[in-house]
C-alpha cells in the first residue's frame, strides 16, 4: 500500500534534474501468496531489502479511471523469450488467474546491501491478476483491484451448500486444518468444498469428551460459526 515518504525521498522526486535512477520492481505471487519471481525493469539484477530482483523487460500500461460501472484494469506484459514466465503460468491450476503482483518504484539509493536511503521508504501498489495470455515473446496480464466486488457473496451468510464459509487456518472458526489434518498430515490450501473437508478431517473424529464431532464444514445460513457438520 502507499505510504508517506521521507523528506529526502520527496526531495529526490522533486529535483528538476534527477541525479539518480528510479527503478520499477515487481514481486509476482500465486493465489496462495507464494512468491514466484522478483523482477526489475533494468539491464542488470539489483538487491532490494535483501532480495535479488532479476533483470527483465516489462511493459506496464496506463492506470485509467473506470466511469462506466466496470472495474479499472491495468495491462502488464512480462518478457517470455526464455519461456520461464510462460511455463510458470501454464503449470498453475488456474493459469495465473488470482495471482498477486506488487509493483514498487524505488530509487537506486534504496538498493544494495548498504542503501543510502531507508529501503522501507518506497512507493508501492498491489494488484490482482484477472486475465492472462501467453505468447512466445511476452506473457500478458490484466491487473485489477485486490477484491472483485462482482464475486462477493451477498448476503454473506446465504444458503450455499457447496461452499464452506470458514476462514483458512483459524482456530476461532473451528478450522485449523493446515496444522491438524487427519493422520498427522498438514495442508496449506482448501477449495472450501465438502470433498476437500473430508480429505482433511476424519468423519469419525471425536472431541476431548470422546464425543463424535464430524468435519468442520460450514455452508448453511443460520448455523453458528462453531457449528459442526456431521457427514
Amino acid at each position: 500500500m502507499p505510504r508517506d515518504l521521507s523528506t529526502e525521498t520527496v526531495e529526490e522526486i522533486n529535483e528538476l534534474y534527477q541525479s539518480s535512477a528510479w527503478l520499477t520492481l515487481l514481486t509476482v505471487k500465486n493465489a496462495n501468496e507464494e512468491t514466484k519471481m522478483n523482477l526489475v525493469i533494468n539491464t542488470e539484477d539489483v538487491i532490494f531489502q535483501g532480495v535479488t530482483y532479476l533483470k527483465t523487460n516489462v511493459e506496464i500500461g496506463d492506470i485509467t479511471q473506470a466511469t462506466s460501472g466496470s472495474l479499472p484494469t491495468v495491462p502488464l506484459k512480462i518478457q517470455n523469450v526464455d519461456r520461464i514466465v510462460g511455463q510458470m503460468v501454464e503449470s498453475d491450476d488456474d493459469f495465473g488467474s488470482g495471482w498477486i503482483i506488487n509493483i514498487k518504484v524505488v530509487n537506486e539509493k534504496h538498493l544494495g546491501t548498504t542503501p543510502i536511503y531507508n529501503p522501507d521508504d518506497i512507493i508501492s501498489e498491489e494488484f490482482t491478476v484477472t486475465e492472462v495470455s501467453t505468447a512466445f515473446d511476452f506473457v500478458s496480464f490484466t491487473l485489477s483491484v485486490g477484491r472483485n466486488p462482482m464475486i462477493v457473496q451477498f448476503p454473506a451468510m446465504k444458503f450455499s451448500p457447496a461452499t464452506c464459509q470458514r476462514t483458512f487456518d483459524n482456530k476461532l472458526t473451528g478450522c485449523p486444518y493446515s496444522t491438524q489434518g487427519k493422520e498427522g498430515t498438514s495442508y496449506d490450501f482448501c477449495n472450501k468444498t465438502i470433498e476437500n473437508c473430508k480429505e482433511r478431517y476424519s468423519t469419525t473424529r471425536t472431541n476431548s469428551n470422546n464425543e463424535r464431532i464430524g468435519i468442520p464444514f460450514l455452508a448453511f445460513q443460520g448455523m453458528s460459526r462453531r457449528a459442526i457438520f456431521k457427514a
